[in-house]
């Protein structure tokens, strides 16, 4: 197939390294290609690491990942939610002055049954006490996509690729209750945003 190599320099921790890369193009719809490197000090002989991966990218097929039916029923005109909240106030002993503060955030994934997805985060904080004004901070931002669930070996992963093309894959699991997906917890709840 389609390859391209390329020859690299550089430093790590103050000293002189060099890479050699390969990389190998697959036009499919479920992988676009793979990078094979290998980094040795500059001052080594590197030419068993490039014999290595060459035979690597020789040896390299690719296979389809199966779809999650299970995991696609499960998200499939969902949501899922994900909440942090944190407060903190403090006093004088004599009660002369108080601060206080609040920070709270918010992360909704909604999976659409027509394999569109739509993510959203919020978060804001406050601070305010003797002498202070309220003080609030706010922002929110939202993206979309595509999305499937599909199985890797024993791992069921949601594949999402968003609107700019940028292609992410988060484990997801359930344990008491509730569902955990790129280290956050969620819990999940019917979509009003779509079926």
């Amino acid at each position: 197939g389609d390859q391209i190599s390329s020859s690299l320099t550089g430093s790590a921790n103050g000293a002189a390294i060099k890479g050699e890369a390969i990389g190998l193009l697959n036009n499919s719809g479920y992988c676009k290609g793979v990078i094979i490197m290998t980094v040795t000090l500059e001052s080594e002989n590197n030419t068993k690491q490039v014999e290595a991966i060459n035979s690597i990218a020789k040896s390299i097929t690719y296979t389809k990942p199966k779809e999650s039916e299970a995991w696609t029923q499960k998200l499939g005109g969902f949501k899922l939610v994900s909440r942090d909240s944190y407060s903190t106030n403090t006093s004088s002993p004599d009660g002369s002055y108080y601060v206080g503060g609040t920070s709270s955030s918010s992360s909704t994934i909604v999976f659409c049954s027509n394999r569109s997805f739509s993510s959203s985060n919020s978060s804001y904080s406050t601070i305010s006490g003797t002498g202070l004004d309220g003080n609030l901070n706010q922002s929110n931002d939202s993206d979309g996509g595509t999305w499937s669930a599909i199985e890797i070996g024993a791992n069921n992963v949601v594949k999402m690729i968003y609107a700019d093309g940028t292609v992410l894959y988060h484990p997801i699991s359930r344990e008491d209750g509730f569902y955990y997906m790129a280290g956050d917890k969620y819990t999940k709840g019917p979509s009003d945003y779509c079926e």
